[in-house]
């Protein structure tokens, strides 16, 4: 495995960085192109429309890493299931941004939800993404390695959802464990995850 990569914090105007390198990270996934169905002309102007809108949520109440290429982005969320996770306000935003797609947004909101797990406290990894030109280089096991180094050492739990076989097996490598099965609707499937903290 390449060398871990210095990862900082991104800052709180950054939302247009972390969007375009998300954009282009996720133009051939296999589950965003499902909510674009499909549309190459109007997919990469929503696609960062979109990761604009979530990454500045995300740069609010959470955490957003980035290696020091800048090919790469984490996104974390706290999520505590004492408390409300409905912001109507994102979703009107993000379902703006969507625009002709934002029943498909929708549809694929409401199943992940049914499947986020609500039995502890954990970190919630939305988005990691790295793009083309910085593939291969271990961008993504660096962003992976730092952030969950910091949540075993805080004994936290984290969930995601892998949307590739490749990115499941690369995050069965750093612990994670499928934990169902997201299957939407003609289109394809992907995988929830959860990994405990590694003991010290």
């Amino acid at each position: 495995m390449p060398p871990t990569l210095t990862v900082r914090r991104v800052a709180s105007g950054e939302a247009a960085f972390v969007a375009e390198v998300l954009a282009r990270a996720f133009a051939t996934d296999p589950v965003a192109n499902w909510v674009w169905n499909n549309d190459a002309r109007l997919a990469p102007g929503i696609s960062r429309a979109f990761f604009r809108v979530f990454a500045g949520f995300v740069l609010e109440a959470g955490e957003v890493y980035t290696d020091e290429s800048g090919h790469g982005v984490a996104l974390w969320l706290p999520f505590d299931p004492a408390e409300a996770h409905e912001d109507p306000a994102l979703g009107e935003a993000l379902a703006a941004a969507c625009g002709p797609y934002a029943e498909r947004l929708g549809v694929i909101d409401e199943l992940m939800k049914a499947q986020h797990p609500v039995a502890a406290v954990h970190a919630y990894l939305p988005f990691i993404g790295v793009s083309p030109a910085g593939q291969g280089r271990g961008i993504g096991s660096s962003l992976l390695e730092t952030r969950l180094a910091d949540l075993d050492r805080l004994g936290m739990p984290a969930y995601l959802e892998a949307t590739t076989l490749s990115s499941f097996r690369l995050y069965s490598r750093f612990g994670f464990k499928e934990a169902g099965l997201i299957q939407l609707p003609g289109g394809p499937a992907f995988y929830p995850m959860w990994r405990d903290p590694a003991s010290p």
